[in-house]
């Protein structure tokens, strides 16, 4: 399996206490991309992409330190959505992948649990967070996928599972089922975030399977609120993790 972080983004809501890109945001002294390449190498992940965008040159620099994942630019992170850096991985993945956002700490079992599942296809959802910032995930009867929402009243309450963590398995055909479509929608493509839009669209073609785990810690780090939270939360986290590898 292979691995694609999406990296791209500007992070204009936390531009202004935190200039680096949001991967290189530091919790307990260690950037958040150093985070998930330590976990997906603790899983045997060695087939790592990660697409850049605003302040390129950082993970350049980290690229030749440490040699553990490739890159590719996307020249339009300023003005198009975060699909279309998902997109531009289109030559290079080649088999089943997992998909992440460079911006968020979790749990390590967040990846074991994904790979455990036999729906090849699989969103990661979790409990409440309060973050204030939710991406909330409504499925149907089966738990699969039927849209996701910033926005609660927007979906059909009794269905919604809980948050969209910013994990997710795809099989090598549903993936390139995904990018297929995605290049004959054109406005899609350049405008979409690949969560709601992305997900949402292609939850209409095929099924995909939403995980629930209701006390999964993580956090997204997109404001100021939420990195002092990530803080805070890190070292109950650690606690869990520890007291798994007991």
């Amino acid at each position: 399996m292979q691995a694609v972080i999406l990296a791209a983004g500007q992070g204009q809501r936390i531009r202004e206490h935190h200039t680096l890109p949001k991967g290189f945001i530091e919790i307990n002294h260690k950037p958040l991309i150093r985070h998930s390449l330590d976990i997906l190498k603790e899983y045997g992940f060695d087939d790592i992409l990660v697409v850049t965008g605003y302040a390129s040159a950082y993970y350049e620099d980290l690229k030749s330190e440490t040699d553990a994942f490739e890159t590719i630019y996307n020249p339009y992170y300023a003005t198009y959505g975060n699909l279309y850096s998902l997109y531009l991985s289109h030559n290079w993945v080649s088999d089943d992948v997992l998909i992440l956002e460079s911006d968020i700490i979790y749990e390590p079992r967040a990846i074991s649990i994904l790979m455990a599942q036999a729906a090849k296809d699989t969103i990661l959802v979790s409990g409440p967070t309060g973050s204030n910032d939710e991406v909330y995930v409504e499925v149907d009867a089966k738990q699969n996928l039927t849209q996701m929402r910033k926005i609660l009243s927007e979906l059909d309450k009794p269905y919604v599972l809980g948050e969209f963590v910013g994990l997710s398995r795809l099989e090598l055909a549903t993936f390139k089922q995904y990018m297929n479509y995605l290049e004959n929608n054109q406005a899609l493509l350049q405008q979409g975030n690949y969560d709601e839009d992305g997900f949402g669209a292609l939850a209409k073609q095929c099924s995909l399977h939403c995980e629930l785990v209701s006390d999964l810690l993580w956090s997204e780090i997109d404001n100021v609120d939420q990195y002092d939270f990530a803080k805070k939360l890190y070292p109950k986290m650690n606690q869990e993790i520890e007291m798994q590898h007991v």
